[in-house]
């Protein structure tokens, strides 16, 4: 994730994203960043489609609201089995909205992940965000850069 000069958040792939990805074309390589894979990445015969970008999403929103990705380990394997088995665990500042989106993103079964945009956006955790203003970047950003060139 990278912030541009006006305080928006952008997504990058550095040419790694895969293309044309549906539920009949799926993907098969073990790429991505460790901390945020789904556990279907991480199956020996992976065969995984769009859902694990929302998986993904949820580790991004938990790191942000908590200071450390959902199932962190400096043990590269134990992080991988924490990833498979275990449950997200909640601080108690996460609020019920909070809640209910991580467990829904952070669900390890694929087919029963929230992996609709439009629901994930009229969730309540972002009541009060208008998208169509975000899109058109006519909302106040909380930060704003200082850049020098």
């Amino acid at each position: 994730m990278l912030i541009d000069k006006h305080g928006y958040a952008l997504l990058t792939d550095f040419g790694l994203s895969k293309e044309n990805i549906t539920e009949v074309e799926r993907a098969n390589s073990l790429c991505g960043t460790a901390e945020y894979l789904a556990p279907e990445v991480l199956e020996k015969k992976r065969s995984y489609g769009k859902a694990c970008d929302w998986w993904s999403f949820g580790c991004v929103i938990y790191e942000m609201l908590t200071g450390c990705p959902p199932f962190y380990s400096t043990n590269r394997q134990e992080m991988f089995q924490k990833i498979k088995k275990n449950e997200v665990v909640f601080k108690p500042f996460h609020t019920d909205d909070m809640r209910d989106l991580l467990s829904r993103l952070l669900i390890k079964d694929p087919s029963k992940r929230l992996s609709n945009a439009q629901e994930i956006m009229a969730h309540p955790f972002f009541a009060g965000v208008d998208w169509d203003l975000m899109m058109a970047r006519k909302l106040a950003t909380p930060y704003i850069p200082v850049l020098q060139d």
